[in-house]
């Protein structure tokens, strides 16, 4: 059997978008015990660290998503309904117009990269 400290549920109740508040009373302890615990260089980095654990899981299942969505679409442009093709078309040819292809030449690039690194160190 696992057990829970405070200091876990707090963070999975925040990770998860409840309000400090709720959070504190949920758990047991003042808001303030809270605040000060949001402050800790640790509490913090465990949040971030639950944070990107929780978008991995949802980027993945987006990504799932994505690949029914396209499903659909195919589906859709073999209708019988020529304004459900129509509009499957249009949709196809929207997002195509919207894709944004980045630089393809490696040094620019790499001056980019580091044009960005000088000024995230001002």
């Amino acid at each position: 059997m696992k057990i829970v400290t405070k200091k876990q549920q707090a963070l999975s109740l925040l990770a998860a978008g409840s309000p400090l508040e709720k959070v504190a009373h949920s758990i047991g302890v003042h808001r303030a015990t809270l605040w000060r615990s949001k402050k800790d260089p640790k509490f913090v980095a465990e949040w971030n660290k639950m944070l990107e654990e929780m978008k991995q899981r949802q980027t993945y299942a987006l990504v799932k998503l994505q690949e029914e969505a396209i499903g659909a679409l195919y589906s859709c442009l073999i209708s019988k309904n020529d304004l459900v093709r129509l509009r499957a078309a249009l949709s196809v040819i929207e997002r195509v117009d919207n894709l944004k292809v980045g630089c393809t030449d490696p040094e620019v690039i790499h001056q980019e990269k580091e044009q960005n690194k000088r000024l995230q160190q001002m």
